[in-house]
């Protein structure tokens, strides 16, 4: 369950941050993987992400919104995620607050952009 309502965060945080730049509400796409490792083989939990630059409006227009400050989203989805493990009561509150108050969290959002190796083909 843990890792669906993470999901859930990470898509309705990317979803309000489309309504709210496009001043209207449109549809995204995400596709998320969870990951419990990272560079040999060491426990690291994270998420890996396919997401739209946008979305469609009602009338099926593509609306592209580019990520602009993942700074600020990594410290919302921080927020978010602190939020919900003290909602859950996984947390108290001291330690919630000693968490926001570090100053290197742990959290980061990466986004890179794909570029095109010839006509037709992406690659990331």
């Amino acid at each position: 369950m843990l890792y669906l309502d993470i999901s859930t965060l990470i898509f309705e945080m990317i979803q309000s941050y489309y309504n709210e730049v496009s001043g209207k509400d449109i549809t995204t796409g995400l596709v998320l993987s969870y990951q419990t490792s990272g560079e040999f083989a060491r426990w690291n939990p994270h998420f890996h992400g396919l997401l739209l630059e946008g979305g469609f409006n009602e009338g099926g227009r593509f609306v592209y919104i580019p990520i602009s400050n993942t700074r600020k989203m990594t410290e919302l989805f921080r927020r978010l995620v602190i939020k919900y493990f003290t909602d859950k009561k996984l947390l108290n509150d001291d330690f919630a607050r000693n968490l926001v108050s570090w100053k290197n969290s742990g959290f980061s959002i990466h986004c890179s952009r794909p570029s095109v190796a010839r006509p037709g083909i992406w690659h990331a």
